[in-house]
């Protein structure tokens, strides 16, 4: 702690100060550059007597210089607000081109994906009738089977027709 320092409940309400994390957040940066720029400039701070951690609070004088001394500077700007505007285009077009390119290829990946899901949906239904048609075929051979295994052996011929049409007639649903 810095000479600089007082207790929070002395003149000021403790609720109107921010902390350094705030101006940094606001500010973009860090909290340790925020720190570091703090003890460079050798700016008031108050402590916070609720807080055991010695929390550092920064009146409002102090967090708008911190800011101010944060915030980037690129320089001066240019007087002319055409050459400004000329200058901002020159530098946006590029992203502009890229934003464009990402769209077409995203539009062209989405088309992609579209016609695999319907020929995915596609090949989905031919599997399913397939499936359908090897349900009644297994079942048709176990009639099959189930016929032939009722016939073998000897049979007398009007002992034979009668098992044949038990199997070939259409069941009852009673």
């Amino acid at each position: 702690m810095t000479a600089a320092n007082r207790d929070a409940t002395e003149k000021r309400d403790a609720a109107t100060l921010t902390t350094i994390a705030e101006v940094a957040k606001a500010c973009g940066v860090s909290k340790s550059t925020a720190a570091r720029r703090l003890k460079e400039l050798d700016l008031d701070t108050v402590s916070d007597p609720s807080d055991r951690r010695g929390r550092q609070l920064l009146p409002p004088a102090t967090a708008s210089a911190l800011a101010a001394a944060l915030m980037p500077t690129d320089g001066s700007a240019p007087e002319d607000p055409e050459a400004a505007r000329d200058l901002l285009e020159a530098q946006v077009e590029p992203y502009r081109d890229q934003i464009a390119a990402l769209e077409r290829e995203v539009a062209r990946l989405t088309d992609q994906i579209a016609n695999r899901d319907a020929a995915a949906v596609e090949a989905i239904a031919q599997a399913e009738q397939r499936i359908e048609d090897l349900k009644r075929e297994n079942a048709q051979l176990r009639e099959d089977l189930a016929l032939s295994r009722r016939l073998e052996g000897f049979h007398w011929p009007w002992t034979r027709d009668r098992i044949k049409a038990q199997h070939l007639l259409p069941k009852s649903t009673e």
